[in-house]
Formats: structure tokens, C-alpha cells, sequence
């Protein structure tokens, strides 16, 4: 199991894969009982390295496995059942089913909520998540309470520009930009393309903040921004 974490966390997946089912395997045939939390974790590694390897009906399978397991231990909740419940609603996004993906992660920030209280980035990550994929159903007003409450969040817990608060505020832009709110949209995503000249930003975000300005420039050219080069 600690073997093929090390390949996961490499992202080797096909060798990853390998060595947690062995451990499964060896779970199955254990004299003594393997507690629960340590067959999730096991079933829940496999996963993510099928997962990996773009096998998503497995992974999804193996995910509700490790839910019950989790489950069987926590019955009133826990993070990992959280983390677990955050990954399939990835999965479901891959599988191009919407309404199953937000209802994943609207269960799984009410979780992470239980499991973290005040402001907490295991609380801040989701309720993101949240906000994109309610604006790509193209629910924006479903959408804003998240948006708000993760910007005001994120600049709490990392009051400089950081990656995370990047995340919130263009977040809360293109919100505000499905809403009509064009002028706010655009104080919010300047403030983020601020923020991204200051940070150790990785390419995927860099993308995020490109596109919702040019969403938001599309529908308003003249906005300070959207000039052309």
C-alpha cells in the first residue's frame, strides 16, 4: 500500500495501480481484520490511480466502497468522507454528468463544514468548486452566495496574493459576469490579474483568469482590460 502511494503521488499510475490492488488483495485474505479506516484509505488510493489511468467507472466504484468503509466508522462524518465525496464529484464532471457532480460537492462542502470549523482551506476549496460549476450550468444566482462567501474567506486567510485567493476572486468575476455585473466583474479580475504578477501562479490558473477575461471582454469591449493590444 506505502509502495504504491510513493507511484501515486509520482502520478505512475499503472504502477500505482498495481501494487494498491495487491494490498486489496491482501486485505481480502487477512486473518485478522483489516480496520476499516485503513481499507478506505487503500480503496480510496486505488481509485485515484484508476482514475489516473482514465478508468472512471472503476474508480467511481471503488470510491463508493471507500465511502461505506469511511462511513461504517464515521457515521456522523468526517474530512475523509469529504475528500472522497470531492472526488467523485470530479469524476462526474469527467463523465460529463453536471447535476451529479454539484450535488457531490454540495455534499461534500457540507461535510468539510462539519469537519473544519470557522475559515479553513478544506472549507474554502470546495465552496470554489462549487461556485464554477454552478456557473457553468449557467446558474449564476445559485451561484453568487458561494462566490461571495469564498472571496471574503479567501482574504481572510491569505490576506497577499495567493493562489487560492486568486482562485475566489476570479471566481466571484465570472459570477458577477453571468450576472450582468459587468463593472464589478471587471474590479474583481483586474484585482486577480494583479495578484497573478505577484504570485508563484501555475499555468492551469493563469488559463482560468485568461478565459473569464475573455468572457467578460466579449460582451464588454470597453471595459478598462479589454483593450485591444
Amino acid at each position: 500500500s506505502d509502495l504504491g502511494l510513493l507511484h501515486l503521488v509520482k502520478e505512475e499510475y499503472a504502477a500505482a495501480a498495481h501494487q494498491l490492488q495487491l494490498a486489496v488483495d491482501l486485505d481480502a485474505r487477512a486473518v485478522v481484520p483489516i480496520p476499516e479506516h485503513v481499507r478506505a484509505q487503500t480503496l480510496t488510493n486505488l481509485a485515484q490511480a484508476r482514475s489516473g489511468q482514465g478508468e472512471l467507472d472503476e474508480a467511481e466504484r471503488l470510491y463508493i466502497l471507500a465511502q461505506a468503509s469511511f462511513e461504517a466508522e464515521h457515521p456522523e462524518g468526517s474530512p475523509q468522507i469529504a475528500i472522497v465525496l470531492n472526488s467523485r464529484a470530479n469524476i462526474a464532471r469527467r463523465r460529463d454528468q453536471p447535476e451529479q457532480a454539484l450535488q457531490l460537492q454540495k455534499q461534500a462542502l457540507e461535510m468539510h463544514r462539519k469537519s473544519f470549523a470557522g475559515d479553513h482551506v478544506m472549507v474554502l476549496v470546495p465552496s470554489i468548486n462549487l461556485t464554477r460549476q454552478y456557473v457553468d450550468l449557467g446558474r449564476p444566482q445559485e451561484a453568487l452566495p458561494y462566490a461571495v462567501a469564498a472571496d471574503a474567506m479567501a482574504r481572510r486567510l491569505y490576506p497577499g496574493a495567493h493562489n487560492y485567493r486568486i482562485q475566489a476572486v476570479t471566481a466571484l468575476a465570472d459570477t458577477q459576469r453571468a450576472l450582468g455585473l459587468l463593472h464589478e466583474a471587471n474590479d474583481a479580475l483586474r484585482e486577480a490579474e494583479i495578484m497573478l504578477s505577484q504570485a508563484d501562479t501555475p499555468p492551469r490558473l493563469v488559463e482560468y483568469v485568461e478565459t473569464v477575461r475573455s468572457d467578460l471582454c466579449a460582451v464588454a469591449p470597453t471595459l478598462e482590460g479589454c483593450e485591444s493590444p
